[in-house]
């Protein structure tokens, strides 16, 4: 993953630990014209983070070892430009409140609806620092 049509467009890092499901929306991204790169779990995706220019990140919440929210922090601490967007089967108020605090853009239930992920993305690459919502699958 990694090619695209439009080179000024961000890089989107996709972190899930589900092959199929970080397969399927890096290629629906790619289809859009992204920079797509994928890692299925958060040392990996920092490590990504640190090297590559992201502009999304869109990752689970439970992942192996550290979690999304986790990952969510250490993004927002070192790296405070990047869009997080989180996305869960496991969604409650509560969690989806704390992780909007904690300063994720937007927070999705699984199963994901990929169009309005594509607005989202859109949304957050257009402006970074517009309200943050939850929205259900």
């Amino acid at each position: 993953m990694g090619r695209n049509k439009k080179n000024e467009s961000p890089g989107i890092l996709v972190v899930d630990d589900e092959p199929n499901c970080r397969t399927l929306m890096a290629q629906i991204l790619e289809e859009e014209g992204y920079r797509v790169f994928a890692a299925d779990d958060v040392e990996t995706a920092y490590d990504i983070i640190n090297k590559r220019s992201i502009g999304v990140l869109v990752t689970d919440v439970r992942l192996p070892g550290k979690s999304g929210i986790e990952l969510l922090k250490m993004v927002k601490q070192s790296h405070p430009h990047i869009s997080v967007i989180l996305i869960t089967a496991y969604a409650s108020i509560d969690s989806a409140v704390k992780a909007l605090k904690d300063g994720a853009f937007y927070y999705f239930e699984k199963p994901v609806n990929f169009d309005v992920l594509k607005e989202t993305i859109r949304e957050s690459i257009g402006n970074p620092h517009a309200d943050c919502l939850y929205k259900g699958g």
